[in-house]
């Protein structure tokens, strides 16, 4: 009877020994990547997707698979591609995570982009927001601007109260002004001037006038 073979010899014997050697990307094919001849797979921790002329880490197993480890010089420096399979989440067990660019970021999805913040801030010189369809819910809703503007088809607004208050107002209708109220107060420190080429003031009860001089004609 034999000797007793050890965990850590079972473990040993099971294991999968592989040596490292670097080799330039010749193509990337549907299976991987083609390096001297032998097509190479990459390995989840790289995360730098290789490309044609890139010379590359590689680790080779005793059966005979190869895996990109690593590039250890690019091609084309220029761009740098990270890329993954499923889904890829970035997170910072404490403190910030930042992104920063010369030329600028871009992001682009055909699907949904979801941002839950405690805080959120925009800072930037100019801004161009293009969208099919906007809506907005929240409490409240402040704005300070110096020159304001909106141009479109038509206006809705519903509202519970609506106070306004300036130095001065310029207002032009073009067609006709149509204003329905329970009651209607208009008053004025200094001079009403009305003119119309024709004017109707009617009343189904009472129509008063009281001033000091009353001028008709």
């Amino acid at each position: 009877m034999g000797e007793p073979i050890s965990l850590l010899e079972r473990r040993e014997a099971t294991r999968t020994h592989f040596h490292q050697e670097s080799g330039r990307i010749d193509a990337c094919v549907e299976s991987g990547y083609l390096v001297g001849g032998r097509v190479a797979r990459r390995a989840a921790s790289c995360l730098v997707e290789p490309a044609v002329g890139d010379e590359a880490l590689l680790a080779v197993s005793e059966d005979g698979r190869l895996y990109v480890l690593a590039l250890l010089e690019r091609a084309s420096p220029e761009t740098t591609t990270i890329q993954v399979e499923g889904d890829l989440a970035l997170r910072s067990a404490s403190g910030r995570v930042e992104l920063s660019a010369k030329d600028g970021i871009g992001l682009t999805t055909p699907g949904d982009l979801r941002a839950g913040v405690g805080a959120f801030q925009l800072q930037a010189d100019e801004a161009a927001l293009f969208v099919r369809s906007l809506a907005y819910a929240g409490r409240d809703l402040v704005g300070r601007v110096r020159t304001a503007k909106l141009a479109g088809d038509k206006l809705d607004g519903v509202w519970q109260t609506v106070t306004a208050h300036a130095r001065r107002v310029y207002r032009t209708v073009t067609e006709s002004e149509h204003v329905r109220a329970g009651n209607l107060d208009t008053r004025c420190d200094g001079a009403i001037i009305m003119h119309a080429d024709s004017t109707s003031i009617t009343s189904e009860k009472l129509t008063k006038m009281d001033a000091a001089q009353i001028m008709m004609g």
